[in-house]
């Protein structure tokens, strides 16, 4: 990979990492208020991958949420969670016990509802970068559809080649008793940049 994919260093992940935290802290706690159960998610890990190499290590049957920044930032974020998981939280936001059966089938319904879920949770992550980039970001409504992390999807739909390299921020996530998962992010390498210069301005 040459420079002008604008790898990160090491001192840069780990300042995206610091980045996300913060604006997915506030994620969770919007998540929270959804489902009536305490939400809470670790301190990243971040890393400089492909869509290829998150296939080798993150299988299975997802959801996805693409949000495209219109406004203060570039590119787009993609937010990955496992269908299980995305079927525990409609499940809650309905009323539920969250307690679901394999296999695990996602309707309409549940699309619904997570889609509202992951709406509030980028809205309040966006709220937060807004407050570190001391600009307005913004960003066009969610995209959200189902994915199969093993498969190799269109570009159209994840906004961004297979083979190009990306930052991918990877999260640990609870739900009261009910989710002990991972929630991947996945992010354009210029808008990880536009992410790390900006926290490096304001320190």
């Amino acid at each position: 990979m040459s420079n002008s994919e604008n790898i990160l260093s090491m001192e840069d992940q780990n300042i995206l990492g610091e980045v996300c935290n913060m604006s997915m802290s506030a994620g969770a706690t919007a998540l929270a208020t959804l489902v009536s159960q305490r939400v809470y998610i670790t301190t990243p890990k971040v890393r400089v991958s492909t869509w290829d190499g998150l296939r080798a290590i993150y299988g299975g049957a997802s959801v996805g949420v693409r949000a495209r920044y219109k406004e203060g930032l570039s590119g787009s974020n993609l937010f990955i969670m496992k269908n299980r998981d995305a079927k525990i939280i409609a499940d809650l936001m309905m009323g539920g016990p969250g307690l679901v059966e394999e296999p695990i089938v996602l309707s309409e319904m549940d699309l619904s509802a997570i889609s509202e879920a992951m709406n509030q949770m980028i809205g309040a992550a966006a709220t937060t970068l807004t407050v570190i980039d001391n600009k307005k970001i913004d960003i066009d409504i969610p995209e959200l559809f189902t994915i199969d992390a093993k498969e190799n999807p269109t570009m159209r739909k994840v906004g961004f080649a297979s083979d190009r390299p990306v930052a991918m921020v990877d999260f640990r996530i609870e739900v009261g008793d009910l989710i002990n998962s991972e929630v991947v992010q996945i992010m354009h390498m210029d808008t990880a940049r536009e992410l790390v210069d900006a926290l490096k301005a304001s320190a």
